[in-house]
């Protein structure tokens, strides 16, 4: 799967003669990667992706000691994972 990011969960199944149940399952939950444009890709964050992340948290943190309400005027878009 790493060295050819286009196989799909029905050649995946074919190949090893597994249901595509089993394969969505390992593939997501064991080898913890996700579904990206019809790919499954890894999970894991750049160096870059990283320090954004931890840049935007200290910002928050930063307004939340700025001001104690700042999170109760935040709106997110919660959906709910159906796993």
């Amino acid at each position: 799967m790493r060295s050819d990011r286009r196989l799909t969960l029905r050649v995946i199944s074919s190949e090893l003669n597994l249901n595509r149940f089993t394969v969505l399952k390992i593939l997501t939950q064991d080898l913890d990667t996700r579904k990206a444009c019809a790919k499954m890709v890894p999970k894991n964050l750049t160096t870059e992706q990283k320090a954004s992340r931890r840049d935007v948290c200290l910002d928050l943190l930063d307004c939340l000691e700025r001001e104690p309400e700042f999170f109760s005027r935040v709106i997110t878009n919660c959906v709910q994972n159906p796993h």
